[in-house]
């Protein structure tokens, strides 16, 4: 899963992290290590299940909620994608094109699941694929009840389809639905100022975030619904989050240096960290129990989990979205040049890495690296996931960004044409 905000304009300006310096609607470059992040949490949280580290090793409680990973992806995409209809909306100007959205993120997410689907169904095998289920995987309507998956799926979930892509399922039908919540706001806060306009996006994502949560529980434990626990129904909090995000990060734009909190959050970068990660270690080692599935929490340690992640990965966030021009540890960590790599290419190594592992483990990569079984199995998959993640990246999906991200040359403007119509047209 990878998601990209371009910027306005360029400049020559570099910033205190050599990076280049904001615009109106900046890129947020540090976003792209917090991508990397994310899909090495979901590769470790994998190999250590596979391995058997989630059970018995030391940090097995660290390792067995890695899957925070899948958090911290779909809090950048509600903040990445829904910052430019608030913007639009503070300039008063139109929305983004919803062609040119969809197109942009058809063009991101389709060609390369595709490829990947297709390669890995043939070698080393994936059930389902070629089936008369075709569609369903090709189209990532696995998690919704319009087929039965069948007796060898059921039984081996890990290689039906590409088994992690539920998460991605459900950024798609984020992505359908993000344009309409952004053309319904717009009209809600059209008479309205832009800070009154705010907070109403704000008041609206929360309720629809909370009213998430609710829905995600009530639903658990009744069969008939289960299967919206794994839809964008039972997860719009952590989007919420992320999209609550871009909207106090347009609103606070061109004054972070005058605003208090954003001030502070500039110069103390490593505060949201240290609360994050502590957080983060508070829960998986002394609040939720190990566990290889969610059926196996109570709903309170559920709830816990659930609603902890997506504040936790939202303080995680802060320092690349305020002040991500300026410096500090955690941002030097976040502009280093390898790890924004890595989120360059995170897209391919959360498709592949998943069916590359089993096969991999399948051949005895768990020795292959004497001494520990998860660190043979999570170096062998890393080294062979990364190159096919980086092939993916260089043929197929940056190309086809190029091609998504071009615009349409602007018609001349009836002054260019008519000069001698625009000195007689009204001002």
């Amino acid at each position: 899963m990878n998601v990209r905000s371009e910027p306005e304009a360029t400049g020559s300006a570099r910033t205190a992290t050599g990076l280049p310096a904001p615009t109106s609607n900046p890129r947020f470059p540090l976003l792209d290590s917090l991508r990397a992040l994310a899909a090495l949490a979901v590769v470790l949280t994998h190999t250590a299940f596979v391995s058997g580290a989630i059970f018995n090793s030391s940090f097995k409680g660290i390792l067995a909620h890695l899957n925070i990973g899948v958090t911290l992806f779909f809090l950048i995409s509600g903040f990445v994608l829904y910052r430019p209809f608030v913007a639009a909306r503070e300039r008063g100007q139109s929305p983004p094109s919803v062609l040119r959205y969809a197109r942009r993120r058809f063009l991101r997410i389709a060609p390369a699941y595709w490829l990947a689907l297709t390669v890995l169904a043939v070698v080393p095998g994936l059930y389902g694929v070629f089936t008369g289920n075709w569609w369903v995987y090709y189209g990532l309507l696995q998690p919704y009840p319009i087929f039965h998956a069948g007796a060898v799926c059921a039984r081996h979930t890990e290689g039906c389809g590409i088994a992690q892509t539920w998460s991605l399922s459900i950024e798609v039908a984020f992505y359908l639905v993000l344009p309409l919540y952004g053309l319904a706001m717009a009209r809600l806060t059209a008479r309205s100022s832009p800070r009154v306009g705010r907070r109403r996006d704000l008041v609206v994502l929360a309720a629809l975030g909370i009213a998430s949560a609710v829905l995600r529980f009530w639903v658990l434990y009744r069969p008939r619904y289960t299967w919206m626990y794994g839809t964008v129904l039972g997860h719009f909090l952590w989007f919420a989050l992320g999209m609550g995000l871009a909207v106090v990060s347009v609103g606070s734009h061109g004054r972070e240096a005058d605003w208090g909190p954003t001030r502070f959050l500039r110069d103390h970068s490593f505060v949201p960290w240290a609360a994050g990660i502590g957080g983060f270690l508070l829960l998986s080692l002394r609040v939720l129990p190990v566990s290889a599935s969610p059926y196996d929490l109570t709903t309170a340690e559920q709830v816990i989990e659930h609603v902890g992640f997506g504040l936790i990965v939202l303080a995680l966030m802060l320092p690349a979205v305020f002040g991500h021009d300026a410096g500090g540890p955690v941002r030097r960590l976040l502009g280093a040049r390898a790890l924004r790599w890595l989120g360059d290419i995170s897209y391919g190594i959360f498709l592949w890495h998943l069916t590359v592992m089993f096969a991999l483990a399948d051949h005895g990569a768990l020795t292959w690296v004497p001494g520990n079984r998860f660190v043979s199995l999570t170096l062998v998959t890393l080294a062979v996931t990364i190159p096919l993640a980086a092939a993916s990246f260089y043929l197929v999906e940056r190309p086809l960004m190029r091609v998504g991200g071009r615009r349409r040359p602007p018609a001349a403007p009836a002054a260019a044409a008519a000069p001698e119509l625009a000195q007689t047209a009204p001002a």
